[in-house]
């Protein structure tokens, strides 16, 4: 799967969010979790440029959680 457009269209918002579902969707199905965790850090590391993307990325799924009303896992609590 492979979305071939310009890297200088501008999409709005909705579809941008649509391409990144489709692309992590589809990374979903083709990987295993350990694969698909290993090619998130890389892109993390890649992309972002804090040095402790751990504690961003911690911080965005407790928010998300609660904002949800999801289950928070062990594995992200303090």
């Amino acid at each position: 799967m492979e979305i071939t457009t310009s890297k200088n269209q501008v999409l709005t918002p909705q579809q941008k969010r649509s391409r990144v579902e489709l692309i992590l969707k589809s990374m979903l199905m083709n990987h295993s979790p350990k694969e698909v965790a290993n090619l998130l850090f890389e892109f993390l590391q890649k992309h972002v440029d804090k040095n402790r993307v751990d504690l961003l990325l911690q911080d965005f799924i407790k928010q998300y959680d609660n904002e949800h009303h999801t289950a928070i896992k062990d594995t992200l609590k303090d």
